[in-house]
């Protein structure tokens, strides 16, 4: 298998999806809060530290909380016995992992405390919770992709959908499911309905929470653009890239089967098959992550 397919930025497609949407001035997603503004600063001078981030995360009580509510999950509980005695504070979490992971994982924890718009909103958000955690998981079993990686990706990868629930509200319910059954024809039939589509919008999404700076996060937006790419996805030439795509397949299959409220679609299929193909999992890890991921998102 050869691997030749660069993924630049889709400039003209982002900017034409943004356009259907109205225009940036019309298409946002809810503002990170200032816990998050004040962290991204702090990361970025010279004065950071475990204190000030302990600090500035404890100013705001509900991300603390679920900060704690992620790191205390079945997720990390595994990591947390080999690596850390037990961590019950922020401050236990900011040494657990290091100022950055504590930054993306404070990302994380904001997206999820997001106030509810609607209920396709706070589905989105909830979905997205979920194939976080089975990103998670399978990046366990992947070389080059950290576990927090996948986790983010998974969480910012429909960003572009929670952008077009704002904008569109009850125009986007069905489209939104379809999407997940059928992902192919999903996507096809948004484009043609909206002159959009959620995955090129994801980009906009991240970029609007501040996400994407680095290199490592620049891998992350470019996999979130190119999330529904099934087609070329064993061709890529950034292998991070190919992995990150390939497990964001993987686990909304998983979460999908999990939950339940998804037929298991011959689209579906293909994509779970594309993708397991890519990351070359024997089926006993397969079984693991299946279960593990069905234990984590049950019990978290």
């Amino acid at each position: 298998m050869s691997f030749h397919i660069e993924t630049p930025l889709r400039k003209h497609a982002i900017v034409e999806s943004v356009m259907a949407m109205g225009g940036k001035s019309k298409f946002k997603v809810p503002d990170m809060p200032d816990v998050v503004i004040r962290l991204e600063k702090e990361l970025r001078s010279h004065a950071a530290s475990v204190r000030s981030f302990t600090e500035i995360i404890e100013s705001n009580t509900v991300i603390a909380g679920e900060l704690l509510s992620i790191i205390k999950s079945p997720l990390y509980q595994k990591r947390m016995r080999e690596e850390a005695d037990e961590i019950t504070t922020v401050h236990h979490v900011v040494k657990f992992l290091g100022l950055k992971k504590t930054f993306e994982l404070t990302m994380s924890a904001a997206i999820r405390c997001m106030p509810q718009h609607s209920d396709l909103f706070r589905s989105i958000i909830d979905h997205s919770a979920d194939v976080a955690v089975a990103c998670a998981e399978i990046a366990t079993h992947v070389h080059n992709i950290s576990m927090e990686e996948a986790f983010l990706f998974g969480l910012f990868r429909n960003g572009g959908a929670i952008g077009m629930s704002i904008v569109l509200e009850d125009r986007y319910i069905a489209p939104w499911h379809k999407t997940l059954s059928m992902p192919i024809t999903g996507l096809i039939e948004e484009y043609k309905t909206f002159g959009a589509r959620h995955d090129y919008l994801g980009v906009i999404a991240a970029r609007q929470w501040g996400f994407g700076e680095t290199h490592d996060e620049q891998d992350i937006i470019i996999a979130i653009q190119e999330h529904h790419n099934h087609e070329e996805v064993m061709h890529f030439k950034n292998e991070r890239v190919r992995l990150l795509v390939a497990i964001g397949m993987l686990a909304e299959n998983i979460v999908n089967g999990i939950n339940g409220e998804v037929f298991a679609s011959e689209e579906a299929n293909s994509i779970k098959n594309i993708a397991l193909e890519v990351l070359c999992l024997p089926d006993e890890a397969v079984s693991e992550i299946r279960s593990n991921s069905l234990s984590k998102l049950i019990f978290s």
